[in-house]
């Protein structure tokens, strides 16, 4: 089993296309909002039972956007 001791140091907005995370470790992670839509593994968009996805990757839309991004918990 793999144990990460990483955390968010800090996240913020590139535009309303990219957004930062700065990691405890150093690492800085740029994710496009599409990208992490396409991949996401919420019970939203994921059956929690089936492990089906709910929400098709080739629907997302490349050009998705934030108003707002922020660190929520643990997550």
């Amino acid at each position: 089993m793999l144990v990460s001791n990483a955390f968010v140091r800090k996240i913020y907005q590139n535009d309303n296309y990219v957004f930062t995370i700065e990691w405890n470790d150093g690492k800085i992670s740029r994710y496009r909002l599409s990208d992490l839509q396409k991949r996401c593994n919420c019970a939203r968009c994921v059956d929690e039972k089936t492990g089906q996805r709910l929400v098709d990757p080739s629907q997302v839309q490349d050009d998705l956007t934030a108003k707002k991004i922020f660190n929520v918990g643990r997550y």
